[in-house]
């Protein structure tokens, strides 16, 4: 698993969207809301409408997750390992978070869970598409 830079794990715990995307036939990118970056460096991104996202993740078993500052344009995309998990601590915890956070009116059907093997620099400049 890629550690992440302490850079790159401050900008995606400050932001409040992240955009996950996938690939396998149609390539999907899905805005998320109910997600986690855990202290391992793994991301936890909830499935609360995801379906052509969620049908890319089973058919490749990979994602990319992006977060940007809108203030300063700095950006990352963390790629890696994807899988669906229905059941386990993980989902159970976000099961209750996104339900608490809407007030029931939504809840995960599960969550996709990141785990990172490459780091890539999309913030505009002469680093763009560096690995890191």
């Amino acid at each position: 698993m890629k550690q992440l830079d302490e850079k790159v794990r401050n900008l995606f715990e400050k932001q409040a969207l992240w955009y996950m995307g996938t690939a396998s036939g149609d390539a999907d990118i899905s805005v998320i809301g109910f997600k986690e970056l855990t202290p391992d460096g793994r991301f936890i991104l909830c499935d609360v409408f995801m379906k052509k996202a969620l049908e890319n993740v089973l058919a490749s078993g990979r994602a990319s997750v992006l977060a940007a500052d809108a203030s300063n344009m700095e950006s990352y995309i963390v790629s890696g390992r994807a899988e669906y998990l229905t059941s386990g601590p993980e989902f159970e915890s976000w099961k209750e978070k996104s339900a608490a956070k809407t007030g029931g009116r939504m809840t995960a059907k599960g969550v996709v869970i990141v785990t990172p093997d490459t780091v890539r620099v999309k913030t505009p400049g002469p680093n763009n598409g560096r690995e890191m």
